[in-house]
């Protein structure tokens, strides 16, 4: 091989060499742009699987699905947890009412969404103290 050959070759691994650099920080640019743009998309997002948050955001809770028996005393609302545990419970858009000698959890339009003693899961916020706002019962369950 001629030393002008050598050269050539050498001129052509340079360019080679260039143009894979520029390649690479072309990629790297555009995986970054599109980083960027996914995370403004999901910040502004419902990330909670279509519920709404019910309580006020300055407030510092946790968005919680959580299963428990109602315990709707005159005075204290309650859930008692599978694992032991007992929050405290306020309700957003629901109130808790007697029917028929019973409380229940009444929504908005008056229908019963749940009742004293019942097992059921619910979405809310739940806080460090303990309690949980409730937005919404999920689910009432047999037994």
């Amino acid at each position: 091989m001629t030393p002008s050959a050598r050269a050539d070759d050498g001129a052509v691994i340079a360019r080679r060499s260039r143009i894979a650099t520029r390649v690479t920080l072309v990629s790297r640019a555009a995986v970054l742009a599109l980083a960027v743009v996914a995370g403004c998309s999901i910040a502004g997002m419902n990330t909670l699987g279509g519920r709404e948050r019910c309580w006020d955001p300055t407030e510092q809770r946790l968005p919680s699905l959580m299963k428990g028996t109602l315990q709707l005393a005159p005075n204290s609302w309650r859930l008692a947890t599978p694992e032991g545990d007992v929050l405290g419970l306020s309700f957003a858009g629901a109130q808790v009412m007697d029917v028929n000698g019973r409380r229940e959890v009444v929504d908005a339009s008056g229908r019963t969404v749940a009742a004293d003693g019942e097992l059921v899961t619910v979405f809310g916020g739940l806080g460090g103290d303990g309690s949980m706002v409730v937005c919404g019962v999920e689910e009432r369950h047999a037994g």
